[in-house]
């Protein structure tokens, strides 16, 4: 068929522990209702939480895909306060993509738990830094000092103390040593963000920071290695989700959509997730942003990103196509302000008709 147009971090860090001692109108959406005693099975306690949401089998990545740069350890989206009226107090749960911006994200939302998944290892290894810095940080300063060139040897202490395992304290400093430059700038990046575009989030909110931190301690985030094209990880997370009886209300994929077209064993990923009505899809594209409208401020102006917002049941409602890009759904959004617009129409809204390939 084609168009017919042209938080392992966590479970690290619960071990050792325990072993050693934007003003846009926002989507109507009804009020939230999480099923957290949808039926018997549903955790009733801090020990079944875990045992249901936490999971030790997950994509193994033979070869990281080929990207722009070697790794993104922190985010070059610089608008992503655009998406705030449209998760703010979504609360269910959260899987993303990248680094930083999902603490945002989470603390928009009140997620009730997050899954943050990376096809590379070392991604999600300054996920789990940021993990133990938030857990031994009172405040956002101290957090951002961790990851001061004046403050590394205070950092590498305190890795080495936490993470007592000599492999997995290998891969945290060498993570560290390699990434701490590109979060430092981003970490000042916020502070450019608030002022040019009135940007709140856990660096000048502190309550942002401290549900955070709060998430941490209770073991509510946990970070992954993961590939959303995989055929392990993304399927645990979906078993799981049903397991913890709270649907799945956000998920944040970056432009990773852009890089392929939609596999099957991405489809039955999205499909399998426990979600409702009130998950949405968030994103960015390069490809087409100057065509469908970039907002100023960008980062690299010459690259823009333009941001969108799609429920998970409208995407799902495209998959029958067979042939299928995000960059061709993007003709059919509607615009909610420049730079940023929402899928909401389906084919059969726009009688787009599937035709069968020869």
């Amino acid at each position: 068929m084609k168009f017919d147009r042209k938080l392992f971090f966590l479970t690290v860090i619960w071990i050792s522990i325990f072993s050693q001692c934007k003003t846009t109108e926002p989507i109507k959406q009804e009020e939230n209702i999480i099923q957290s005693n949808q039926s018997n099975s549903c955790p009733k306690s801090t020990e079944e939480f875990y045992q249901k949401f936490l999971f030790y089998e997950y994509d193994q990545i033979e070869e990281k895909p080929q990207l722009f740069a070697d790794h993104y350890f922190a985010s070059n989206e610089r608008r992503i306060d655009l998406f705030y009226p449209y998760i703010k107090d979504k609360k269910g749960g959260y899987i993303g993509v990248g680094t930083d911006q999902n603490f945002t994200f989470i603390a928009w939302a009140k997620s009730d738990y997050a899954y943050l998944v990376d096809v590379d290892w070392m991604v999600v290894y300054v996920n789990r830094l940021h993990l133990l810095f938030f857990d031994a940080s009172e405040n956002f300063l101290e957090f951002k000092q961790y990851w001061s060139i004046r403050n590394k040897k205070n950092a590498i202490e305190l890795i080495r103390n936490r993470i007592i395992d000599a492999t997995e304290q290998k891969k945290y400093l060498q993570t560290y040593e390699l990434s701490r430059g590109m979060v430092w700038e981003r970490l000042n990046d916020l502070e450019s963000m608030s002022k040019n575009f009135g940007f709140s989030s856990f660096h000048n909110n502190p309550n942002d920071f401290e549900y955070i931190k709060k998430m941490i301690q209770e073991n509510r985030i946990y970070a992954v290695i993961g590939d959303i094209n995989g055929n392990i990880t993304l399927k645990n997370i979906g078993v799981a989700s049903k397991n913890l009886c709270i649907p799945i209300h956000v998920v944040y994929l970056s432009n990773a959509e852009e890089y392929y077209r939609y596999p099957e064993s991405f489809r039955n990923n999205i499909i399998n997730l426990n979600y409702d009505n009130q998950a949405i899809i968030i994103r960015t594209v390069t490809s087409g942003a100057p065509k469908f409208g970039f907002p100023k401020g960008e980062k690299y102006p010459n690259i823009p990103f333009h941001y969108n917002i799609q429920p998970i049941e409208n995407l799902v409602q495209w998959f029958q196509f067979d042939q299928l890009w995000i960059y061709e759904m993007m003709h059919y959004r509607d615009d909610l302000d420049l730079g940023i617009s929402i899928l909401k129409k389906s084919p059969n809204d726009l009688n787009i008709f599937v035709t069968k390939q020869p």
